[in-house]
């Protein structure tokens, strides 16, 4: 849209005449310089006002503001027209010359110029009930733009539903189509030839909303060329397509496990999520995601007693009866959805609750949120990337850094992803000088990275690793209590979580690092412990049911 400017600013000629400012906007432009320029002269192309101004007697002329000339703007002028004059020239760069030409202010020569703008741009009062403009577009070149449009605003970043009022809400067509290359040679973007040839074109053919309409056609005609608008309908018609056919997708629960971390706030882009759904060929069932474990004003530190009592609190009274209802479809009538979709950016503890609670009986598709990626594409950070090499079958491995006797019951289970911790930096009940204290297992990846999850097949042979090293814990090692580092992508714990159901009788410890001031690593204490049947605030011994 176009750029307020301070009166004062435009007298000296620091204006940009390129963009312009819609009605309203000009209209208090013009209210401000009646109280403060000795002199003004609104000059008029074919399609625009500018207003320029003098400051005092030996003052330069200079712009004030230009746009979108209509009713409010007219009002404003008409009840001061004594401090007006108006002149009509070809360019309003160049009119800024011939300021001292103008001649006397008449509503005649308004009328008379507004109506030949009307004409060139297309606009036409309304009937009364509906709003919109046909104008001499054929009605089977009408149809085909609306349904490529999806009857929605074509103008990048619109989107406004043309069958509905935005503000009444009344029923009715809103539409206006708009010329990409004006129908006429003088209107916007006109051409000597092409203008007639492509008159009834619905390759030439944009639906907009009013307000883009007029920021196009009347606010800053000069901001967008053919070619720019050629490629917003070009684009848009590819996306009301894929929106449409993704009508035939599976429907999917979107369920985000989205809270800050260590003093970082999460936000959370439903529309790129949305997107990286649609890339996946799924459907999102409800207009809201459910958010699981959002901790609000909470700073993230994982590691203190408070943080963990005030998310206690709510997962027990509504997070948890949420998430299951959810994952039930009790919250939609018992509909459910085909499939799961889960996006994670959380503490790696509550990560591992999460995907304890979602479970494996339903499908669920696992998001990893790609940093490094550039957020420019579809889906930004959440799509899988197109061209992401599929990772070796032996990409993941158990290392068993000591084996249990018999009587052991406790043990440590690290998973190195990201990054590979140095045994010395453990609790010492693990390890401590140079031996093993517990018996010890690790999934480790040749190449720790925080990019090591890039692939959906990642997940599916990282499951295969946790699988085993659950089997060698519990099956062979009898383990009841293990203690888990997991030092890992969110996408991967929360896919450990998922192979803690109640068929496994140990209890998982999870531990997080504390937080520093001075840079430094910090240690690892124990967070929260998850059972068959419920989950435990180790500081403290607050348990909330799982069941």
């Amino acid at each position: 849209m176009g750029r307020r400017t301070n009166v004062a600013a435009g007298a000296e000629g620091i204006y940009d005449i390129g963009r312009g400012l819609p009605d309203a906007e000009l209209a208090e432009t013009l209210r401000e310089a009646v109280s403060q320029s000795d002199a003004m002269v609104l000059i008029a192309d074919k399609l625009r006002v500018a207003l320029v101004m003098k400051m005092g007697p030996q003052a330069q002329w200079g712009f004030g503001a230009s746009g979108d000339f209509g009713d409010e703007s007219r009002r404003v002028v008409e009840a001061n027209r004594r401090q007006f004059k108006w002149l009509e020239v070809d360019s309003l760069a160049q009119g800024l010359a011939s300021a001292g030409s103008a001649t006397a202010y008449r509503k005649a020569d308004v009328v008379r110029w507004a109506a030949r703008r009307d004409e060139l741009t297309g606009f036409a009062k309304p009937k009364r009930g509906e709003g919109g403009r046909t104008g001499e577009i054929p009605a089977e070149v009408r149809k085909l733009v609306g349904a490529r449009a999806g009857w929605h605003c074509q103008f990048e970043g619109c989107g406004e539903n043309l069958w509905m009022h935005a503000s009444t809400n009344t029923v009715g067509n809103y539409s206006y189509f708009a010329h990409i290359i004006a129908s006429s040679k003088d209107g916007p973007r006109g051409h000597e030839t092409l203008s007639e040839q492509l008159a009834e074109s619905a390759d030439n053919v944009m639906l907009l909303c009013d307000k883009c309409h007029r920021l196009i056609d009347r606010v800053s005609p000069g901001e967008y060329s053919a070619e720019r608008l050629n490629a917003m309908r070009t684009a848009n018609i590819a996306q009301v397509a894929r929106l449409f056919s993704s009508l035939r997708y599976p429907s999917s629960d979107m369920i985000v496990i989205g809270g800050n971390i260590a003093g970082q706030t999460v936000q959370f882009d439903q529309r790129r999520a949305e997107e990286a759904m649609r890339a996946m060929q799924l459907r999102p069932l409800n207009p809201k995601p459910l958010c699981f474990a959002y901790n609000g004003n909470e700073q993230g530190d994982g590691t203190t007693v408070h943080y963990w009592e005030s998310l206690f609190d709510q997962l027990a009274r509504i997070q948890i009866p949420l998430l299951q209802a959810r994952l039930d479809g009790s919250t939609d009538g018992g509909t459910r959805a085909d499939v799961i979709s889960v996006f994670p950016l959380h503490l790696m503890s509550v990560l591992g609750l999460a995907g304890r609670l979602i479970g494996e009986a339903r499908t669920v598709e696992l998001f990893q949120f790609e940093r490094n990626a550039v957020g420019g594409e579809p889906g930004g950070q959440w799509v899988w990337p197109k061209d992401a090499e599929r990772p070796a079958p032996d990409k993941y491995s158990l290392t068993v850094h000591r084996g249990a006797a018999p009587d052991e019951k406790e043990a440590v289970f690290l998973i190195s992803l990201t990054d590979q911790v140095p045994p010395e930096e453990l609790p010492t009940d693990f390890y401590q000088d140079g031996q093993w204290r517990l018996p010890a297992i690790e999934v480790v990846v040749p190449e720790p990275s925080r990019s090591v999850i890039g692939h959906r097949e990642d997940l599916v042979l990282v499951g295969k690793a946790f699988d085993r090293a659950l089997q060698r814990l519990q099956e062979q090692w009898r383990i009841e209590r293990i203690h888990c580092i997991p030092i890992a992508p969110a996408a991967a714990c929360v896919r450990f979580g998922q192979k803690l159901q109640s068929r496994h009788q140990s209890r998982v410890v999870f531990y997080e690092r504390a937080r520093t001031t001075d840079g430094s690593r910090g240690q690892f204490l124990p967070t929260i412990e998850i059972a068959s049947s419920y989950v435990k605030n180790v500081r403290t011994g607050r348990e909330v049911s799982l069941m």
